[in-house]
C-alpha cells in the first residue's frame, strides 16, 4: 500500500501556486507581517516589534529568462522554471 502512494505522487509539479504571492498596492505604504504597524517607505526593521519588513520585488523581464523550453509533459512552452500550462518543472536550458 505505501508503495501505491509513492508511485502516485507527482514530483515534477511546483509548490507554489500562481497566486501564492500575496497581491498588494504599491502606492499603499508598507505594514509589518506581525503588529501590522504601518513602516515608512525604505526601512528594513519594524519600529514597533523589531520584525525584518517584507521586501517587494517586480519579477525579472521576461527577455532575461532566456528562449522559451517546450515542456516534455504537455508540450507547452515557458519561459519560468515551471511550465504555465501544466505546472511540471520545465528543462534546464541546453
Amino acid at each position: 500500500m505505501l508503495a501505491a502512494t509513492i508511485e502516485e505522487l507527482e514530483v515534477e509539479r511546483t509548490a507554489a501556486a500562481p497566486d501564492a504571492v500575496p497581491r498588494r498596492d504599491l502606492l499603499e505604504p508598507p505594514t509589518c507581517r506581525y503588529c501590522r504597524a504601518p513602516a515608512a517607505p525604505g526601512e528594513v526593521f519594524c519600529a514597533r516589534c523589531g520584525l525584518k519588513l517584507a521586501v517587494y520585488r517586480s519579477p525579472r523581464p521576461e527577455e532575461r529568462r532566456g528562449p522559451p523550453r517546450r515542456c516534455r509533459f504537455c508540450g507547452a512552452s515557458g519561459t519560468g522554471d515551471a511550465c504555465p500550462s501544466c505546472g511540471a518543472r520545465l528543462p534546464a536550458e541546453a
